[in-house]
Parts: C-alpha cells; sequence; structure tokens
C-alpha cells in the first residue's frame, strides 16, 4: 500500500512515514519503486488466502 494509505491507518503523519523510509526506520517492509512510488508491505493489512 501507499505512503499516505498506511500513514492514515496507522494514525501517524504522511511526512513523518516519509523521513522513516528516507532514514530505513520503517517499522514494517517497503520498497522503493524506480518511479520514486514507496510500497509498504504490512502483514497486518496484506491480504490472506
Amino acid at each position: 500500500m501507499r505512503v499516505r494509505e498506511w500513514a492514515r491507518r496507522e494514525g501517524f503523519n504522511e511526512q513523518t512515514v516519509w523521513q522513516w523510509c528516507r532514514e530505513d526506520r520503517m517499522p514494517v517492509p517497503f520498497e522503493r519503486m524506480s518511479t520514486g512510488t514507496i510500497i509498504i508491505h504490512d502483514p497486518k493489512y496484506e491480504s490472506q488466502p
């Protein structure tokens, strides 16, 4: 999910989450796409089969 959605669900400011990503301090896994988009992979919100 994108930064905005994760920040909203978790109750964090979006800018704080961007800063955590820049500093590699995110509490959950994330990836940076070649376009600069950050995708957050929070197991809590990943769909289960």
